[in-house]
């Protein structure tokens, strides 16, 4: 990867043209102690590129979710589908505002763009009559192994 290229990346992730946008995130760090779950709520400004779904992305998104709204983001920000930082704190997925309705939009895939220091992420429109990937499964037993949704 040549310095170049990622600048030409950047350029292109800014081009408003493109669909680009700022966007809050918020990550939700939770923290078990005593038999409860103490959580974190924090707002981070994000930029990227945000576009509607499409079908044929639609198969990376789980199962429970193929038939529900969706949003790809193209951002280089980490966002997480929800991650296990210790044997009793964890994050859950992060919940993205990436329009100015206020519909809030859950992250359920993460995939970077290697070498590059990019993501694309897809996210789920959260309401009652939209699917929500479930909380993560905290298992402390798991903490060093894959998240279990």
């Amino acid at each position: 990867m040549t310095e170049s290229t990622v600048r030409d990346i950047l350029y292109t992730l800014k081009d408003r043209r493109l669909g680009y946008r700022i966007f809050c995130s918020f990550n939700i760090r939770c923290r078990r102690s005593n038999g409860e779950v103490n959580k974190l709520r924090t707002c981070c400004a994000c930029a990227g590129i945000v576009h509607p779904g499409n079908a044929e992305i639609r198969k990376n998104l789980p199962e429970e979710c193929r038939n529900d709204e969706y949003i790809i983001v193209y951002t280089k920000y980490r966002l997480t589908a929800g991650n296990i930082v210790s044997d009793t704190v964890y994050e859950e997925a992060d919940q993205l505002e990436p329009f100015s309705d206020g519909s809030l939009w859950r992250v359920v895939r993460v995939k970077e763009w290697k070498g590059f220091g990019f993501y694309t992420v897809l996210a789920v429109k959260m309401n009652d009559n939209i699917c929500e990937v479930p909380p993560l499964s905290f298992r402390p037993s798991e903490a060093s192994g894959e998240i279990s949704p």
